[in-house]
């Protein structure tokens, strides 16, 4: 029976993708001849190794593989007989049928199989998916017959010689295969990996002149897993060669592009360079490192010339915009590309490419993403955005977002894909671990469908990330942003699990923020199964486990192992081995201690084997191994007070020490988390009491301050060792790299937390020294004015006013706008000032007018910041703080619900925010 052509074209776009129909199990008694040999394709690509040009003709080790290649081939056979065949439906078979034979090493059926077909190229197909699958099984049929002959290299040449260009990156399982030939082309040049290829040896090829075919070949060599295969001048010569050929083409005379000739030689040229070069690294756009991005923006200027609404050429001239930093015309020209994808929309009803318009649309997101653009450029003077507003590139983000939803809503249409399409607390938020939502899906996570849908919803989700913390107007829009950026991210896994680390932790991190604790904690369990060097979610896990600590403490419950106690352990099974799953037998660490116990364990490891090896750790590194050891003083504190920490400010200072200025004590630091300050003369400072004496700590308050103070002139000289004695800090910015100038920002941060610490025990003497300290470490701005106002607001008010009102000034300001931690601190601080109802003598008011007056604009602030996720909605003080003014104004109801707020939130606290899991940033 004839197979209805709508679903027939569906199947054919679907295969297109290398993806298979979701419904393959009613192909397998179906009478429709092509839905028998989809089936039998598809049990043939689950016995092999693996999805890739390299692995086409590998099956499993098992026993079973031949055994199934073997009932297949004769299934084949037994269908054979079925009438009703098309042209594409009997070449579709012949290839499949190929290919078990060659899987099976019988080469001989394999060359008779092929043979026996007569390829037409006077064949007539209508669409154009049909026209991308005979590209896809022309591929394939080369591919086989060059593997079974003994001649295979001349039937790897004449494909070559006649390929037009490389396929469009939604032809998936076409380029699947024409790298298969590729590779094997450059196999034929090493004589069996025996020899190096130059790049001499390739100017000699026949089809030297089908520069299509040229520079895939080219491109293919530069590619990893052929390093070894190419001399060490292979890739100047090619750079070279590249650089004059393209400066040949941009002189070349240019004739008036004709609307009519959709597909050019040279546009053909644009996108196999382009594309085959991007190939080389799995991250994509890997053609900055071939062609510099002055001669690439001049060739794709010169060719929008010669040709008429190219998207190829405007997408790769979008890439180099942004590689050139002009972002203001790279935001320009992707309004310009958007426009041709819709007007080929409505004229055509489809995308020419689908799979690289969403590429384009989730590149172009992400980067011009406030948070990677206008944000990061705040305290620069050199902008990425010069001549568009803020507002006005998030406005128009917002509308492409909606694109991009649209046409992944087709793509997962033509893939036959699910996603979550809402989030909700009944769902469960890791589903995707325990199983799969696209079982029909056989690549693996490097597969271009897979990476680019999973790299869409992520762009998309950060935008959403965007408008949670700095655009949502109110409560509402702020839970509608907060819902979508969660199923964003949730649907960046769903369809590559697998994949990206920094996709998952993203997601653990905005499920702690949602107090999906359990959750978050699980996910960071399985991130370090994977990578147990990711010290952010060591990090993350021991605030997650003090968080639910503190919540079992507070309904005076015994804490439950929450994490022993995963009722999934479907990536569990390595349960003796798996650290991060043992429990203390003895009873003496709780799981937060013990997790960061064990993470600065391996911290020491990590830091020795870099410096053995003599391998840079990187400043965010760095930065998180520090956060690892300042998470473990606030859950000692947690535990037993901020006295019984005193003592062990030194150990920050001292792994300062060791990890940005260099020294050997490092890993005893970290290995015995709190235990070997005596082997250093920086860590031998007295304590301010004995921990078990809990009565002892005002009776010798003057000889203690004098021990303070010398501690923090010793914990000094670290800082000058940092900056160099006799420099200025004004020179010291001029003269230090950027990577120095973030190194002094983090001392001043650590000697910020110290005086937090002296605050909270009511040493304003050591605490203004830490203060101090912090401005000479690095030039004051926002948080050492607000430290300054927290010091003195308890006996000097209204100075306390003057810092915080001009923190205030410093953050409304282009500068520090974003800051929204330091927003969040500044805010609490002032709260509290301007709340306390003090004495006429004392107050800051000179009538209750003026006092009502300062309390509404403080009402506005806070009201306005509780709109910002996570930094102020998630903060408990701001709600109890609008909790107290909503009681001065008596506004019970508002009142209730912040206070509720506020106590929902205490009542899951972490040790510390969950936001020192974050990037550090200046």
């Amino acid at each position: 029976m004839p197979v209805d052509k709508i679903h027939h074209q569906a199947l054919l776009q679907r295969l297109n993708l290398g993806l298979f129909p979701r419904n393959l199990l009613e192909f397998r008694k179906s009478s429709v001849f092509i839905h028998q040999i989809i089936y039998v394709d598809h049990r043939l690509h689950l016995t092999l190794q693996l999805i890739s040009a390299q692995t086409l003709f590998n099956t499993k080790s098992d026993e079973d593989s031949q055994t199934i290649i073997k009932e297949l081939i004769d299934h084949v056979g037994s269908i054979n007989v079925m009438t009703q065949k098309s042209y594409l439906e009997v070449y579709y078979a012949s290839v499949v049928l190929a290919h078990l034979q060659v899987l099976s090493l019988d080469f001989e059926s394999a060359i008779a199989t092929l043979s026996n077909f007569t390829i037409n190229h006077a064949v007539i197909l209508e669409s154009k998916a049909e026209r991308e699958f005979l590209d896809y099984i022309s591929a394939r049929f080369h591919a086989l017959l060059s593997k079974a002959s003994a001649n295979g290299s001349a039937v790897r040449s004449i494909f070559l010689e006649s390929l037009k260009r490389y396929g469009h990156t939604s032809q998936v399982a076409a380029n699947t295969w024409i790298d298969c030939i590729l590779d094997g082309f450059i196999s034929d040049l090493t004589s069996n990996g025996k020899k190096l290829i130059q790049f001499s040896d390739l100017r000699q090829l026949k089809f030297t002149k089908n520069i299509c075919s040229f520079v895939s070949v080219a491109n293919c060599i530069l590619g990893q897993e052929n390093e070894t295969h190419k001399s060490s001048s292979f890739e100047s010569d090619y750079v070279k060669f590249l650089s004059e050929l393209l400066n040949e083409k941009i002189n070349q005379r240019k004739d008036f592009p004709d609307a009519s000739d959709e597909k050019s030689d040279e546009l053909n040229f644009v996108e196999t360079l382009y594309h085959t070069l991007n190939n080389i690294s799995n991250h994509g756009f890997a053609a900055r490192r071939f062609i510099t991005a002055e001669l690439s923006k001049k060739f794709l200027l010169s060719m929008t010339e010669n040709s008429y609404q190219s998207q190829p050429v405007l997408l790769n001239l979008i890439s180099t915009l942004i590689d050139l930093g002009e972002y203001d015309e790279a935001y320009a020209a992707f309004k310009t590309y958007v426009s041709y994808v819709k007007r080929e929309s409505v004229q055509t009803g489809s995308s020419t490419d689908l799979l690289q318009t969403i590429r384009t649309y989730s590149l172009c997101i992400l980067l011009f993403n406030p948070l990677n653009s206008f944000i990061q450029d705040a305290k620069s003077t050199s902008k990425r955005f010069r001549y568009n507003s803020l507002d006005t590139v998030a406005h128009n983000l917002s509308l492409f977002a909606e694109d991009l939803q649209d046409y992944m809503t087709q793509l997962a249409v033509d893939a036959d894909l699910t996603y979550e399409e809402s989030f909700n607390v009944t769902q469960n938020q890791l589903a995707f671990l325990y199983r799969k939502y696209n079982p029909h899906i056989l690549s693996d996570s490097r597969s271009s469908v897979i990476r680019s849908l999973s790299d869409a919803w992520y762009s998309l989700g950060k935008l959403q990330q965007y408008f949670c913390t700095h655009d949502s107007a109110n409560l509402k829009m702020l839970e509608n942003n907060k819902t979508k950026l969660l199923m964003f991210y949730k649907n960046a896994l769903i369809v590559n699990p697998l994949g990206s680390l920094t996709y998952m932790l993203d997601y653990a991190l905005a499920l702690a923020y949602e107090n999906y604790v359990s959750e978050s904690a699980k996910l960071c369990k399985f991130i370090l199964r994977k990578s147990p060097e990711s010290f952010k979610t060591w990090n993350l896990l021991a605030l997650l486990a003090s968080a639910l600590e503190n919540k079992h403490s507070i309904n005076d419950k015994k804490p439950s192992d929450f994490l022993l106690e995963d009722k999934h352990n479907d990536y569990q099974q390595n349960g003796d081995s798996d650290v991060v799953l043992q429990n203390d037998k003895d009873g003496k660490l709780h799981n937060a201690e013990m997790f960061i116990e064990h993470a600065l364990n391996i911290a020491s490891l990590f830091i020795t084997n870099h410096r053995d090896a003599g391998v840079a750790i990187s400043l965010q590194k760095k930065y998180d191994i520090l956060q690892l050891k300042m998470t473990q003083l606030a859950i000692r504190e947690a535990k037993s007070g901020v006295e019984s920490i005193l003592e062990y400010i030194s150990d920050i200072f001292v792994l300062y020490r060791e990890l940005f200025l260099g020294g050997s004590n490092c890993r005893k630091e970290l290995q015995s988390g709190m235990g070997a300050r005596a082997d250093t003369k920086w860590s031998r400072r007295p304590s301010v009491m004995d921990p078990n004496e809990a009565n002892g700590i005002r009776k010798n308050l003057s000889a203690l301050n004098r021990l303070n103070k010398e501690t923090i002139k010793r914990f000094s000289k670290l800082s000058m060792d940092s900056r160099g004695k006799n420099d200025t800090i004004d020179h010291k910015q001029k003269e230090s790299s950027p990577e120095q100038i973030q190194e002094l920002r983090i001392l001043q941060e650590l000697w910020l937390w110290a005086a937090s610490i002296y605050l909270k025990l009511g040493f304003l003497e050591e605490a203004e020294q830490c203060i101090v300290e912090a401005e000479t470490a690095d030039k004051p701005n926002v948080r050492t004015h607000t430290y300054l106002g927290l010091l003195t607001s308890q006996h000097r008010k209204r100075l306390s006013l003057q810092e915080f009102e001009r923190s205030f000034e410093v953050l409304h300001s282009a500068e520090e706008k974003f800051n929204r931690k330091s927003y969040g601190l500044t805010l609490a601080g002032m709260s509290q000032l301007l709340i306390t109802n003090d004495s006429d003598e004392a107050s800051l008011f000179v009538s209750e007018k003026d006092r009502d007056a300062g309390l509404v604009r403080v009402k506005n602030y806070l009201e306005n910041f509780r709109n910002c996720w996570p930094y102020g909605h998630n903060n408990p003080e701001v709600w109890f703080f609008l909790s107290s003014i909503y009681e001065e104004f008596d506004d019970k109801l508002l009142q209730a619900e912040a206070l509720w707020r506020c106590i929902d939130l205490e009542s899951i606290r972490p040790v510390r925010s969950y936001d020192v899991c974050e990037d550090f940033a200046i």
